[in-house]
């Protein structure tokens, strides 16, 4: 059956080899300005994995006024075509074509990186939410006229320099809370002159802009724009009958594309699949311009889609950041081997909370193109792995496409590890593709399994090979709490198996890290009235990506969680939990079921007891360090490489 993902495609003028698109997603790969060759690099590695269209992150046009993190790439001047140049060459020698995301952040600035004023529609004060990012809470300069014709003319200049640079096409970032939309939204734009009120009145701006481009470049250059089809949690943001009426202006004004997104762009795993294909399929009713669409959809999903007639294209960010092979994978009916995003926002978190170059929790090689290439081995070697969860096949995995033979142990009858207790919490089933594909590619690798059992020093001598690799996990801390084995008590892993039944509605979760806060959640969902006991300040402290962090704390929010921290549990009883708050005050929770879900301790003795009887050992993931998914593939595959 023909897959119409795969068919070729034409955009404006530009013939596409297939309808995938990479969506624009920010890097921060880029150094003063200029592209870097790991910027090179990971593009390239995109392209030769088989995306048709590749659109290039939010490049800078004005850096006096706008710059929104330290490794942004910028185009406002001609001594950067150069360098983009090259790798507009690397990408086309792959057969795909490229195209420029064009963007000023406005109010969304980073003040520390620009050497003039932050400008906007309006004066607004920064919102707490955007503070990790903008480190500032300056308000913007309102934007004269003066300024609307200069930032018009920056768009147009930096269109026709990516031009010369050897893009096939741009795109004009025109949602995401950046300065365009701080014209389009009410809930940004408070000014009194002929760019405010009605809304074609405050698309005035992105209107004048596309004309500029057009002018620039010409009238065959494709120009493609990014909107928002809703601003989540923003009061007077833009309605579905707002952005169809913008589609229709931008039609009429000569764009070649529309790129149907929202705010937030990046959802987490919380979200529906596809969040913004309804606004889109609505969109493409009423133009006749390319529509494209991005936003938590998967091939499944976006054949689907397609096939629907609901888009003409389908927009991927981290599905291809996850695995840059989709596209080669999906033509090989090779599906089932594509490393699906688990959508954890490890990767948002990296830029816009921390500032740093951005890494991928599923792709270790993410970024690390070049450090982390998988080479042959000097010399080829026996390897044990001991543990079959994330770490454990991750490291056999690239064990063996190093050439090394590889045998994997399991204690348990199936593989996956703490993957399969993961994938069980609310809208976490992706946590099952992952380990899914983790099984196939170690399969594929020749990779030799045998779970249901246990390994000890005795049967690794016997063995006797040239490395061993420990991947052996955690195990569960059981607190000194006095009555921890009356039966009202039960551990998070056998409630959210099953394996345990819960006991009436009132339910205390002893301890607020994620295992604690994602049962919370469960049961929650379930009916449950549920509170969480922590001693520390905060829960989920220091264990998941920021953004991640938000969102479950809005879940249980939700959910109407309680959460009680800087509260220490002392004792159980039959009526519940008995606890200290951080002033001495002693009080009594009642509870029909109490659950303990008090962390992980590494599981570490067998790495202990092998060192010095095999000539090498290693040791990976949980068993060195309790973390999360990210830190045990990072580990398992620079240990992996180092064999």
């Amino acid at each position: 059956m023909a897959i119409k993902l795969l068919e070729p495609f034409k955009l404006g003028q530009v013939e596409l080899k297939n309808r995938i698109v990479l969506a624009p997603m920010v890097r921060n790969y880029g150094r003063d300005g200029y592209v870097t060759e790991q910027s090179k690099l990971h593009y390239e590695e995109i392209a030769k994995g088989g995306t048709g269209l590749l659109i290039i992150e939010a490049t800078s046009v004005d850096t006096v006024t706008s710059k929104g993190w330290d490794g942004q790439i910028v185009i406002d001047d001609d001594k950067y075509i150069p360098d983009l140049k090259e790798l507009t060459e690397v990408i086309h020698r792959h057969d795909a074509k490229v195209f420029l995301q064009l963007q000023h952040a406005g109010l969304h600035t980073r003040r520390d990186l620009i050497t003039g004023q932050a400008i906007s529609s309006s004066p607004n004060p920064v919102p707490d939410g955007v503070l990790p990012a903008v480190r500032s809470k300056e308000p913007a300069k309102e934007m004269t006229h003066d300024d609307i014709r200069n930032i018009v003319a920056k768009f147009a200049q930096a269109a026709g320099r990516a031009k010369r640079a050897g893009f096939d096409g741009v795109e004009i970032s025109g949602g995401h809370g950046y300065l365009f939309d701080q014209f389009i939204s009410l809930f940004w734009n408070k000014r009194q002159d002929e760019y405010s009120g009605e809304l074609k009145n405050r698309a005035r701006f992105l209107l004048e802009t596309v004309a500029a481009i057009r002018d620039e470049v010409g009238d065959s250059y494709p120009i493609v724009a990014r909107i928002n089809s809703e601003e989540t949690g923003i009061p007077e943001g833009i309605t579905l009958d707002d952005v169809k009426a913008l589609a229709l202006m931008l039609e009429d004004s000569g764009v070649d594309a529309i790129n149907v997104s929202g705010a937030p762009a990046s959802r987490s795993y919380y979200a529906p699949p596809g969040y913004f294909i309804n606004a889109a399929a609505e969109i493409k009713k009423i133009v006749k311009v390319t529509v494209m669409t991005a936003g938590g959809i998967d091939p499944e999903l976006g054949e689907r889609i397609l096939k629907e007639g609901k888009v003409d294209l389908v927009a991927m960010a981290r599905p291809l950041f996850a695995d840059p092979e989709l596209p080669t994978k999906l033509a090989a009916g090779r599906a089932d081997e594509i490393r699906p995003c688990i959508m954890c926002l490890y990767c948002q978190d990296c830029n816009f909370y921390k500032g740093e170059p951005i890494g991928c929790a599923v792709n270790a090689a993410a970024g690390k193109e070049k450090e982390y290439a998988i080479t042959p081995a000097k010399k080829t070697k026996r390897v044990v792995v001991v543990g079959g969860g994330p770490a454990g096949m991750e490291a056999a995995r690239i064990t063996a496409l190093r050439g090394h033979q590889v045998r994997l142990y399991e204690k348990k009858p199936i593989l996956g590890g703490l993957l399969n207790l993961a994938a069980l919490p609310p809208s976490k089933e992706r946590m099952t593709k992952f380990k899914n594909c983790l099984i196939k590619q170690i399969e594929k690798a020749g990779v030799k399994v045998e779970t249901g059992k246990e390994v000890n020093t005795s049967l690794l001598q016997e063995l006797n090979p040239d490395a061993v690799i420990v991947a052996t996990g955690g195990v569960s801390i059981f607190p000194k709490i006095s009555g921890l084995d009356r039966d009202i008590v039960l551990h998070f892993e056998d409630v959210l198996t099953g394996k345990a039944k819960i006991r009436g509605d009132k339910i205390v979760i002893i301890g607020g890290s994620g295992s604690g806060c994602e049962t919370a959640d469960f049961l929650a969902k379930k009916g449950r009235k549920v509170t969480i006991v922590e001693m520390l300040d905060t829960v989920l402290k220091e264990i998941m990506p920021s953004k991640s962090r938000d969102f479950l704390l809005a879940e249980l929010a939700k959910d109407k969680v309680g959460i009680l921290t800087s509260t220490r549990a002392e004792e159980v009883t039959d009526q519940g939990l008995v606890v200290t708050s951080k002033d001495g005050t002693r009080q009594l929770i009642g509870a029909d079921s109490i659950v303990l879900a008090a962390g992980s301790k590494p599981n570490n003795e067998l790495y202990e007891a092998l060192k010095g009887k095999i000539p090498e050992v290693y040791s990976v993931g949980d068993c060195v360090k309790c973390g999360l998914v990210l830190d045990a593939i990072s580990q398992a595959y620079e240990t992996a490489l180092s064999i």
